[in-house]
């Protein structure tokens, strides 16, 4: 239910009408991320349909399902290899990404451009 709501409202805010030409815009970019686990690099080239982890090393590429973009906000919710886990990247106006299991934050990782 949770993960229903999640994705509801994630499509509402992207099927939004019309982006004014003063708001961010997605493009390329470079975050260096920090978790329990160590540091990642999450690469957005222009115009991608996925996320890279880890470029030069892993290369573990997590698929775009929905964007959210407004001048207030951009992310990206991301699939992930495993059905029960999304992962949603921010990238303004607070660089992090947002872990969760069965519609559970389970992990926030600070980002930094």
């Amino acid at each position: 239910m949770r993960r229903w709501l999640l994705a509801t409202a994630v499509l509402a805010v992207v099927m939004s009408p019309g982006y004014a030409a003063d708001r961010e815009t997605f493009g390329h970019y470079t975050l260096i991320c920090e978790n329990p686990g160590g540091r990642y690099v999450a690469v957005l080239l222009d115009h991608a349909a996925e996320v890279v982890i880890d470029p030069d090393s892993t290369h573990t590429s997590l698929p775009i399902i929905g964007r959210i973009q407004t001048k207030e906000i951009g992310a990206l919710v991301l699939r992930t290899p495993d059905p029960t886990v999304t992962e949603i990247l921010h990238l303004w106006p607070e660089a992090k990404m947002e872990v969760f299991s069965d519609g559970d934050m389970v992990q926030v990782d600070e980002c930094s451009t």
